[in-house]
């Protein structure tokens, strides 16, 4: 079975440097509610940070308290 096989998913696409995205977190009151009330819900944190940022992207994720699944997009995407 797939880890999110069955859930609701929510991915929220952000950076340490990405001030609207940061802002956004205020909001998160509630989502976090949702992940601890339904199991059938989780949330997908996938920054945009770069990898050599890896230690002060691990320490504003633990601050910021979120709950859910977090990773960190360790590819450049480029248009062909």
């Amino acid at each position: 079975m797939l880890p999110f096989q069955g859930k609701t998913v929510l991915i929220d696409i952000w950076a340490t440097w990405c001030a609207p995205c940061i802002e956004e977190f205020g909001s998160y009151d509630q989502i976090n509610a949702l992940t601890t009330e339904r199991k059938d819900f989780v949330v997908l944190f996938i920054s945009r940070d770069k990898m050599r940022d890896e230690s002060s992207w691990r320490k504003f994720v633990t601050s910021q308290g979120l709950m859910g699944y977090h990773l960190m997009l360790t590819m450049t995407w480029k248009k062909n």
